[in-house]
């Protein structure tokens, strides 16, 4: 999975940049997969480095793939000079959510979360 997020910060094609004006905000739904994402969305957008809050909301699972410190260190170094992000849609269904963001080139992003149903914790991150 980390290799996935780091495969994002190698692209540097212009194939994402559109000429429309940038998308107009629309809320996170009050839903676990809504708040899980938003959170992470204002995670990049602040530069918060405290790996603890990362810890407490992965999963096992996902832990187990890759360490809080190491996820957060790609996002804040790869993903997050992208922001700040507007989130142009959002769409969920089971424990999946994609969330198609606007960085501030005027780039789509999609991030892609899973929880785990039954404690709500992240079980998969992934953003291309």
């Amino acid at each position: 999975m980390l290799a996935l997020i780091i495969a994002l910060s190698g692209c540097s094609t212009d194939a994402g940049v559109t000429d429309k004006p940038a998308a107009t905000s629309i809320s996170f739904p009050q839903t676990d997969l809504g708040q899980q994402s938003m959170w992470v969305v204002e995670q990049l957008e602040s530069g918060a480095s405290d790996t603890s809050e990362w810890e407490e909301r992965m999963s096992q699972q996902l832990t187990a793939e890759v360490s809080p410190e190491a996820l957060a260190e790609v996002l804040q170094t790869d993903i997050a000079p992208r922001g700040p992000f507007v989130l142009e849609s959002f769409e969920e269904k089971d424990s999946r959510a994609v969330a198609k963001l606007i960085d501030a080139s005027n780039r789509r992003i999609q991030m892609t979360l899973s929880l785990d149903p039954a404690d709500g914790t992240i079980t998969g991150l992934y953003f291309n």
